[in-house]
């Protein structure tokens, strides 16, 4: 971790009622998010394209569609929180991405909780078949059981790590 991405970090989590309504809005989002701006960029089935770099009002062209379920304000700050604390000549999406999980991270959960939900209908019950709830299980134990599951993971570790709240490399359903 560089000085400026610790720096981009703490300057991410600052804690204030403005960033807090983004916040609540990104997790509410961020599957939109998401797809908008892979579909506005990439084919179906190409990777991203790592050197592309967008700035503010190629940004706000993507996410156009995103406005409408976030808000314009909201979105617009979001965009300028990003690019302040990433490149000058721009950002990729793979930062801006990380960037927006570092903002918001429990929207990483959300693709989680929506599959299970869609599957389950509550997510107790996507469980229901595991007898020891309590027990420890490592980031590959808890990938297995929730690929098992039915559930795509595109990037589990950062939820593992959301989820792994003493950061000792292991989890329990219960949390």
């Amino acid at each position: 971790l560089t000085r400026e991405e610790l720096e981009g970090v703490l300057e991410l989590s600052v804690a204030s009622i403005d960033r807090e309504d983004i916040r609540v809005k990104v997790n509410q989002c961020y599957r939109g998010i998401e797809t908008t701006l892979r579909n506005g960029v990439t084919q179906p089935g190409d990777d991203l394209d790592d050197e592309l770099r967008f700035g503010t009002q190629e940004l706000k062209e993507l996410l156009e569609p995103v406005c409408r379920m976030m808000g314009r304000v909201e979105t617009y700050k979001l965009i300028d929180l990003v690019l302040a604390i990433t490149h000058e000549d721009g950002v990729t999406l793979s930062e801006f991405f990380r960037a927006v999980r570092l903002f918001a991270p429990s929207c990483c959960m959300d693709g989680l909780r929506l599959q299970l939900l869609a599957r389950y209908g509550r997510i107790s019950d996507a469980f229901v078949g595991v007898a020891n709830k309590r027990r420890p299980m490592s980031e590959t134990e808890l990938y297995e059981l929730l690929t098992s599951l039915g559930v795509q993971l595109d990037d589990f570790s950062v939820c593992f790590d959301l989820i792994d709240v003493r950061s000792s490399g292991r989890a329990t359903l219960t949390e």
